[in-house]
């Protein structure tokens, strides 16, 4: 794991958890939530070997905007964001039309994710790089 994605991590578990006890307005949770899922997503997609475009923000609609810059992981003069990456995107009903329900591909540059998916996706990433963690004894 990377240190960028367990510091993100570390402020989305903090920030949520503030919220919960109340010692923190939904205004300013929804700021630093939405900071953290972003960092979180773009940690991830480095970890995984892509690069997308940051800064990302939650829009009105509450959609994260995910794009690979430009020649990162497939050919040096097309942006994709690799197999990995795709295959993770992929749990979180990734959009690129007005739908929901696209596949990204390794090749796949584009997409909107929705922001309670981005939540799971980075939990679940998180989970599933702490489970494969060597543990001391």
């Amino acid at each position: 794991m990377t240190t960028e994605f367990l510091k993100a991590i570390a402020a989305l578990d903090e920030t949520t958890e503030a919220f919960k006890a109340g010692r923190v307005l939904p205004w300013p949770h929804s700021q630093a939530r939405g900071a953290a899922l972003c960092q979180a997503l773009v940690a991830m997609a480095a970890s995984l070997g892509a690069d997308i475009e940051d800064p990302i923000t939650i829009d009105s609609r509450g959609e994260l905007r995910c794009v690979s810059k430009q020649g990162t992981t497939g050919k040096a003069d097309r942006a994709s964001f690799g197999a990995e990456f795709a295959r993770w995107l992929n749990t979180a009903s990734p959009r690129t039309g007005v739908a929901p329900g696209a596949v990204m591909l390794p090749e796949s540059s584009w997409c909107y994710l929705n922001h309670f998916s981005v939540e799971k996706l980075v939990q679940a990433y998180a989970h599933d790089l702490a489970s494969t963690q060597p543990t001391l004894a």
